[in-house]
């Protein structure tokens, strides 16, 4: 008999389908907050790099 215990699918063979008809918020929106959310990352990280520079 086979072990019950359930076990993950590795990373390599993800199961992936579009289903835009249950998207919470419109594609463009996502796209620029995430745009966004990069700016500030590099810029947080430039400010980490120079911690004495002003800001």
């Amino acid at each position: 008999m086979k072990d019950p215990v359930a076990r993950p699918h590795p990373a390599s063979d993800p199961i992936t389908d579009e289903v835009p008809h249950l998207r919470i918020i419109k594609e463009e929106l996502w796209h620029r907050v995430k745009h966004l959310q990069g700016t500030i990352r590099a810029d947080i990280r430039r400010r980490e790099d120079r911690p004495n520079a002003p800001c």
